[in-house]
């Protein structure tokens, strides 16, 4: 084998040895969503509150949103609604190089923030008081525009929260 050879054969190997590092990067599994059907999503989503009052259990649900660092945006007690949004700087530097060297600095198309959005109502149901949230991601981009938009089904998260509002429920049939 001549040098010519080796140095093209050592091309080749690096070129896809680089595509296929890209192509593991650009088919992660960081957001896949795990396959639940319905009934398993509202489970995740709902708790109920006995012996609690509709208006107890909403100041606490909107208390333990900001404990999780969200931004009230809408509470209407009539309507048992709440909606809130959390935000933090997470930019996605994998794309933002690409986007930069196809482009050029500062060009380009990529994430910088992640903003988690919740919604949530509250309702008697008998003699409970049922809380149902949803949890949505959006990758937002550099230019503003949102990315990409995912349901969350992190029982953690969900968890987290209806554990607060639980206590607070708690505390406050206790006069605590």
């Amino acid at each position: 084998m001549n040098t010519r050879t080796i140095a093209a054969a050592s091309k080749v190997i690096a070129l896809v040895v680089l595509v296929a590092c890209l192509c593991t990067g650009c088919f992660s599994s960081k957001n896949a969503e795990p396959q639940l059907g319905q009934m398993q999503i509202r489970q995740l989503q709902t708790r109920e509150f006995a012996e609690a009052q509709v208006n107890g259990v909403m100041k606490a649900l909107i208390a333990a949103l900001q404990d999780e660092g969200f931004i009230l945006q809408h509470a209407d007690a009539t309507l048992g609604v709440i909606t809130a949004a959390q935000e933090r700087e997470e930019v996605d530097t994998n794309a933002k190089f690409w986007a930069e060297f196809n482009n050029g600095s500062g060009m380009g198309n990529y994430q910088t923030v992640l903003r988690y959005e919740a919604s949530a109502t509250v309702h008697e149901h008998g003699d409970v008081v049922r809380v149902r949230i949803n949890i949505v991601e959006k990758s937002i981009s550099n230019r503003g525009g949102t990315l990409t938009t995912h349901p969350v089904y992190n029982s953690r998260m969900y968890q987290n929260l209806f554990s607060k509002v639980d206590k607070s429920v708690f505390y406050e049939k206790e006069k605590i």
